[in-house]
């Protein structure tokens, strides 16, 4: 049973390219992200999750131009190396009409030069979180089968009467279940991630608190001085205030609500110095961690409604 993985390509686009990318996104927009002509996340094996989305040209904190770029973030089933491959192969016409609009994206690609460039351009995340981990997308999919069959049994007359203890209706609602060749796995249960990722996990499970153990007489007293650091620049800084603007707001909403879920980016810029740069990788080291073991189930800080997210 593989464990899930974020996946984050990000490349910029080509200013002579963006109309054509533009174009591109919206005839997918306009099908549908699951049956669209030019990527149908539905054929990917193993994705729970997909989208694609374009950041505009902005400028960086120092006034530095950041060009528009195309990013691609998919949720899938380990290896995320395979969903590469799948990429560059039985989606290889998509992929070259998307990455195409993008700088450095070779003019004729074979397989291997589309998998490269993909993973030239990978962004590893810094901190991630699953729902629940080990949840592959055909499990996920066989307990929808199953819930479904279930139902279709009880609508069936007399299928459980209402005589019936709660145990009693339980097990004709299980004998059911369990009578079809098609829903005998239910009998298994749901199996484990892989033997290699539960030991890597246990090892990352020991290794940060043991390190912070041993390292205690510098971390501590490294930890109050960056505090108060940090305290004195959060003093310093003029926080933004006031709403958003109406019209991003409802440019925002008018994306919201097309499916059971929603998927939600923010993009921001780190202040500059050092402070903040360390403080930063630290606690998303710590978040990494938390998500990890703390929340490793179906539970982020009590918010149960978020199937992946990353950082």
């Amino acid at each position: 049973m593989p464990h899930q993985v974020a996946l984050t390509i990000q490349a910029p686009v080509l200013r002579e390219r963006r109309v054509g990318l533009g174009t591109v996104l919206g005839e997918m927009s306009g099908a549908g992200a699951a049956r669209n002509p030019v990527l149908p996340f539905a054929e990917l094996d193993g994705v729970h999750f997909a989208r694609l989305f374009v950041l505009e040209e902005t400028a960086d904190l120092d006034g530095r131009e950041l060009p528009e770029t195309l990013f691609y973030m998919a949720d899938v089933d380990a290896p995320w190396v395979g969903h590469l491959r799948q990429l560059a192969t039985s989606q290889a016409a998509g992929i070259d009409r998307l990455f195409g609009c993008c700088a450095g994206y070779p003019p004729d690609p074979t397989p291997a030069m589309r998998v490269a460039w993909l993973l030239e351009h990978r962004v590893p995340s810094a901190a991630t979180y699953v729902h629940r981990m080990g949840r592959s997308v055909a499990q996920v999919r066989d307990e929808r089968r199953l819930r479904e069959s279930i139902e279709s049994f009880l609508d069936l007359p007399a299928s459980v009467p209402p005589q019936l203890t709660a145990t009693e209706a339980k097990g004709r609602i299980r004998g059911f279940a369990l009578g079809r060749d098609d829903l005998r796995w239910a009998r298994m249960g749901p199996r484990r991630p892989g033997l290699l990722f539960r030991l890597r996990d246990k090892v990352h499970l020991v290794a940060l608190p043991l390190g912070a153990l041993l390292l205690a007489p510098v971390l501590v007293p490294a930890a109050v001085i960056l505090l108060v650091l940090v305290r004195l620049r959060e003093r310093r800084d003029v926080a933004d205030s006031g709403p958003a603007p109406a019209e991003h707001s409802t440019a925002l909403e008018a994306t919201e609500d097309h499916a059971a879920q929603n998927p939600f980016t923010a993009v921001g810029l780190v202040k500059p110095g050092r402070v903040r740069s360390l403080t930063l990788r630290a606690v998303l080291l710590g978040l990494d961690w938390a998500n990890r073991h703390v929340y490793s189930r179906d539970n982020l800080a009590g918010v149960r409604s978020i199937h992946f997210a990353r950082w």
